[in-house]
């Protein structure tokens, strides 16, 4: 009996030990930024391959993918790379930016997004100013956070996944698609948000409950707090047994 106890609680402490690997690419101006979200990254124990603008046509080494790129179109290389990466199960995180890079980045994205089957996103504002969007009751799944920062965005709206954040006109910068909210990628989840700098206003925390979201261990399993309670409970009834022994 002890035995088989204590395998559930390794099998309980494994879970949470578990982390993802993670590839980062982004623009040379954003080469800060880049470098303190792969430390956030990696103080949350992923291992995280900070590549700078260079793209592969096989991304299937990786957990999760974070193209980063804010002024870079999608060209055919990347979608088909992408598409092959999803059917593959992969977790994808696409950005784009303000209205100034529609032409060199967001329409390809939005087109990328309805591709693959996320829905019609639609760009409905553009703010630029220094602002905080409350988390929506479905970001709550993503953020423990009651609001995000923002700085010099694209406000959109999507026919299928959630706004992990919105204004007072309902209008959000950052869209989440959990499972089966993609068509013909039941098992995927994805990531997409237009404002490179929030990473820079938000801290550590964001970031890494992105990845946590986006994880390749994170399929539908309970909750955190339920494993904590349930490991915790094993431990308890362990040493409770043991101590009957002595």
């Amino acid at each position: 009996m002890r035995t088989v106890t204590l395998l559930l609680i390794l099998s309980f402490v494994g879970y949470f030990t578990q982390a993802d690997t993670i590839y980062v690419m982004h623009e040379t101006d954003a080469t800060s930024i880049a470098t303190t979200l792969t430390g956030h990254l990696t103080a949350a124990s992923h291992t995280v391959t900070n590549a700078g603008g260079d793209t592969l046509t096989d991304y299937s080494a990786f957990d999760q993918v974070w193209d980063l790129r804010h002024s870079t179109n999608l060209d055919n290389d990347d979608t088909n790379a992408y598409n092959n990466y999803m059917a593959q199960g992969g977790r994808l995180y696409v950005l784009g930016e303000h209205a100034a890079f529609d032409a060199s980045r967001n329409n390809t994205v939005l087109d990328f997004l309805s591709s693959v089957g996320a829905g019609t996103i639609s760009m409905t504002g553009n703010i630029l100013t220094l602002h905080s969007q409350a988390v929506t009751s479905a970001g709550n799944s993503v953020t423990s956070a009651e609001t995000i920062t923002y700085n010099n965005v694209r406000t959109v709206s999507t026919t299928q996944g959630f706004l992990v954040s919105e204004n007072n006109a309902n209008e959000g910068t950052m869209i989440a698609w959990d499972f089966g909210d993609i068509t013909g990628h039941s098992n995927n989840r994805m990531f997409a948000s237009f404002d490179i700098n929030m990473f820079l206003h938000n801290g550590p925390a964001l970031t890494q409950e992105i990845a946590a979201f986006l994880s390749v261990n994170n399929n539908t399993v309970p909750e955190p707090s339920s494993l904590i309670f349930i490991a915790t409970a094993l431990v308890f009834f362990h040493l409770r047994k043991k101590s009957t022994y002595h």
